[in-house]
């Protein structure tokens, strides 16, 4: 990228990027790496989908577990009264 006319400095806020031809290697290296991390981030929205649905079961069984305490307390109590 080259801008301000071909000047590069502090008074131009571009710069001028310059990049070799990629070695062949380096092309098969890139390929072996994108599928790489193309895994990893379906292992990562599959651990993170695991996690919401593991949080909402919890939340779920919490709510179950207090609505089983409150009927419970409302049973005692009203043994008590008889």
């Amino acid at each position: 990228m080259l801008s301000c006319e071909g000047k590069v400095g502090p008074k131009c806020p571009f710069f001028k990027w310059l990049d070799n031809p990629t070695c062949m290697r380096g092309n098969e290296a890139a390929h072996l790496v994108q599928q790489k991390l193309d895994l990893l981030w379906s292992e990562l929205k599959l651990a993170y989908e695991r996690e919401r649905a593991a949080t909402q079961t919890e939340a779920e069984a919490t709510q179950m577990a207090e609505i089983a305490q409150d009927r419970a307390a409302k049973a005692t109590e009203r043994e008590r009264k008889f």
